[in-house]
């Protein structure tokens, strides 16, 4: 923190106070915004953003009273309220690494940093052109180094990284509305699930990090179509305890290749997926020639009724679509009302009954 006292003809000292981190590191392509926080007495003054080792000779880049002017690339906003302005660069080059200055016009000094912009991504997604389905569900891995594990996760939408808004993060708001995030520090990476997917929701997103005030973030570019790619012609499934049902989950040709699995839960992004180390009790057939995988499940139990998921994952990207199964404890939807029938020969009988209970399937 640096702070400058001005000794007024008033007798009233005045101080200016500009406080920011010594060093911040960013890697090539990525953004990262840098808080310089001040007194509330300068709240009504101009800040900007400075290139250059000395003080009095850095080169001003943006300034809070033009923002619109200088690289477009970076961005300057002041919340008076919080008494500090952020600076925020995406798209960042080696070319941007050097030594920065935040400073005040009222100000005689400034809060000195370096930034340094390394080639490998310290954070990072498999895929950064993401598509889904209307409707449907899919869940997005963001990798991250040792040195975020315990700092805060997110992700915010909005073309410019500047202004994105938050829609989830770790901890306590760590599920909002039909996103979730789920932070496994032990693998190192955080995984942000969006379910029941509308068109509107296409965009760009950024999984993002936040240490001491600081955030990056790497932008994900996501489209959502109308068009399916992974569907079942059954949404809705009846059957009965003790017997067994089968259905198919199709997918678009450029998933024929890829890993299929089939998980339970009411939720996509909680769902647990189901093992088949009990082959007798449940089997997954993949027919890549047809584009679609077959489920079996054996000896219904009540207990297996709930919500399923059929689910493809790419490049670290799991997409899923929603289907019900509801097991009846009734033995059979076929019966008659007696097994044996006796008659006599030139006579008539009355003809077998025979009762089919609703099978419909939606």
């Amino acid at each position: 923190m640096r702070c400058v006292h001005i000794l007024l003809l008033t007798a009233w000292t005045v101080t200016h106070c500009l406080k920011t981190e010594n060093e911040v590191s960013g890697w090539v392509g990525g953004s990262l915004s840098i808080p310089c926080h001040y007194n509330p007495n300068d709240k009504g003054h101009v800040k900007y953003w400075c290139k250059g080792w000395q003080w009095h000779s850095c080169k001003i880049i943006k300034q809070s009273d033009s923002p619109e002017k200088g690289d477009t690339r970076i961005s300057i906003q002041d919340d008076k309220d919080r008494s500090v302005f952020v600076v925020s660069l995406s798209g960042l080059t080696k070319a941007d690494s050097g030594p920065y200055w935040c400073g005040i016009k009222i100000s005689e000094d400034g809060a000195f940093l370096r930034l340094k912009v390394t080639g490998p991504s310290n954070l990072w997604v498999d895929e950064t052109v993401i598509t889904g389905q209307e409707g449907g569900s899919v869940s997005i891995q963001c990798y991250y180094t040792p040195e975020f594990e315990d700092h805060m996760k997110f992700l915010c939408r909005g073309m410019e990284w500047s202004s994105c808004e938050i829609l989830v993060q770790s901890g306590a708001r760590s599920s909002k509305g039909n996103v979730t995030l789920r932070d496994d520090k032990k693998e190192r990476v955080f995984t942000v699930s969006l379910s029941k997917l509308e068109i509107k929701e296409s965009g760009y997103y950024w999984c993002a990090v936040e240490k001491r005030g600081v955030k990056k973030g790497t932008s994900i570019d996501f489209r959502i179509f109308a068009s399916p790619y992974l569907w079942t012609n059954k949404s809705l499934i009846h059957f009965q305890k003790g017997g067994s049902v089968s259905f198919q989950c199709h997918y678009n040709k450029d998933y024929k290749d890829q890993v299929k699995s089939w998980c339970k839960g009411s939720e996509w992004s909680s769902c647990d997926t189901i093992r088949w180390s009990d082959r007798e009790k449940v089997t997954l057939a993949d027919n890549i020639k047809q584009t679609f995988f077959t489920i079996s499940v054996n000896g219904l139990e009540i207990e297996d009724s709930g919500d399923y998921w059929c689910s493809v994952k790419k490049k670290g990207i799991s997409k899923g679509v929603h289907m019900e199964l509801r097991v009846n404890a009734s033995s059979s939807y076929l019966w008659t009302n007696t097994s044996l029938i006796i008659g006599q020969a030139g006579e008539a009988v009355t003809p077998i009954v025979i009762i089919i209970k609703n099978t419909k399937i939606t």
